[in-house]
C-alpha cells in the first residue's frame, strides 16, 4: 500500500508523542524526525495539489531545488486563486515555507538545540497547512 501525506503526519504525531516519554533516551532525535515527517506530509500534499491544479508555471531557475520550485509555483499560482481567497492562499504558502525552514534545521543543523516547544509548534503548523490547502483540493 502506498504511503500518503496523511500517513506521514500520523507518523510525525507518533514520533512527537514518543519524544515525550521519560524512558526514551535523547528525545530530541524523535522531535527532529517528527518535524521532518510533518514537513514532508505538507510538501507531498502541496505537490499533489500543484499537479492536480496544473500550477507548475515556469522551469527551475538558477539550480533551484524541487522544494523551492514547489513554493515558487504555488506563489505564481496566486492569480489563479479567487481574489477573496488570495490572503488565505498566501498565508498557507508562507506557512509551508516556515515548515521547510524548520525541516532544514531538524535534518541538517544537528548542533542547534531542537526543543519540544518548537516541535509542537511545527506539528500544529503542518496540520494547519494541510487543512488550509485541502480547501483547494478536489481529492
Amino acid at each position: 500500500m502506498p504511503c500518503l501525506h496523511n500517513d506521514l503526519i500520523q507518523v510525525a504525531s507518533e514520533l512527537f508523542e514518543l519524544a515525550k516519554r521519560e524512558d526514551i533516551p535523547n528525545a530530541e532525535i524523535y522531535r527532529r524526525a517528527s518535524v521532518s515527517r510533518a514537513y514532508y506530509s505538507a510538501y507531498h500534499f502541496a505537490l499533489s495539489l500543484r499537479e492536480q491544479k496544473g500550477l507548475s508555471a515556469a522551469p527551475s531557475q538558477n539550480g533551484e531545488g524541487v522544494h523551492a520550485k514547489l513554493l515558487a509555483d504555488l506563489r505564481s499560482a496566486d492569480q489563479q486563486i479567487a481574489s477573496e481567497e488570495r490572503g488565505h492562499w498566501r498565508a498557507s504558502i508562507g506557512l509551508l515555507e516556515t515548515l521547510r525552514k524548520r525541516r532544514i534545521v531538524a535534518d541538517y543543523r544537528l548542533g542547534e538545540k531542537f526543543d519540544a516547544g518548537l516541535a509542537a509548534d511545527t506539528l500544529e503548523i503542518a496540520n494547519r497547512v494541510l487543512k488550509r490547502l485541502s480547501s483547494y483540493s478536489s481529492a
